[in-house]
């Protein structure tokens, strides 16, 4: 009966040790599933942060241009110079830019899916 009784102790202790070794096991999964969850939040912000900051940088390169077009009518009327030609020209490089920055844009945002 003694044998029996010490079997059984080691069953139990046994039975406990394993629940407590899923469990603790059970733990650091969910702990590693919360830190991954983070990591995509803050590398999802990181590229939205990124897209702001390109169209930012589009936004004043457009600016840029803007002025020097300006500048060039201005500089076109005092000289009494054509400014159709520029204004055409402008207008249809900008118009590949965007068509460019969008593609661009594609491409970034698919490789930083991608990885």
């Amino acid at each position: 009966m003694n044998k029996e009784r010490m079997i059984w102790m080691l069953i139990i202790i046994l039975a406990v040790m394993h629940i407590d070794s899923k469990q603790s096991e059970i733990n650091n999964l969910k702990l590693l599933n919360e830190s991954t969850e983070i990591s995509h939040r803050i590398q999802s912000d990181q590229i939205t942060e990124m897209l702001i900051g390109y169209d930012e940088l589009s936004r004043s390169e457009y600016n840029k241009g803007f002025q020097d077009g300006k500048t060039h009518a201005l500089v076109s009327v005092i000289h009494e110079g054509e400014i159709n030609s520029y204004a055409e020209g402008y207008h249809a490089a900008l118009s590949q830019k965007n068509i460019e920055s969008k593609k661009e844009n594609k491409s970034v945002v698919n490789s930083l899916k991608i990885d």
